[in-house]
């Protein structure tokens, strides 16, 4: 902001794979952490945060290109369901569950609604990355 305050962040990290038979190298982005302050706001103010998020966002896929990386991966976690269609990343092709071990939890949406479709309505409520 204007006086110099962090307002925003975002991080991600990069896998490189070598491909079979072939000299070159992919490299895949991961996004990590983000964080904005329109998601402090009391009461919380989805469209602004849906807002701020694609921005935040559209930024970070300009520097994972400028960094040369051919993918940039993104899951259905913490609010990412604001902006996964909007900066139009696709969908997988299956569902990712985690297991703890010695934790009793309630089923947890994942942002994704019966159909595994993106629910913008119902995020999924948690934050965890696990790299």
């Amino acid at each position: 902001d204007n006086d110099k305050n962090i307002t925003d962040f975002f991080s991600f990290f990069c896998v490189e794979s070598s491909i079979i038979k072939n000299n070159d190298v992919l490299r895949v982005a991961y996004l990590f952490y983000y964080a904005t302050e329109v998601g402090l706001t009391t009461p919380p103010d989805k469209e602004a945060l849906k807002t701020r998020l694609n921005a935040l966002i559209k930024d970070a896929l300009i520097l994972a290109k400028k960094a040369k990386l051919d993918v940039f991966n993104a899951l259905t976690l913490m609010d990412n369901a604001l902006f996964l269609e909007q900066q139009k990343f696709g969908g997988g092709d299956g569902q990712l569950h985690y297991y703890l071990f010695n934790y009793r939890a309630n089923p947890i949406a994942g942002g994704v609604n019966a159909g595994n479709r993106l629910d913008e309505e119902n995020l999924s409520g948690i934050g965890l990355v696990m790299p």
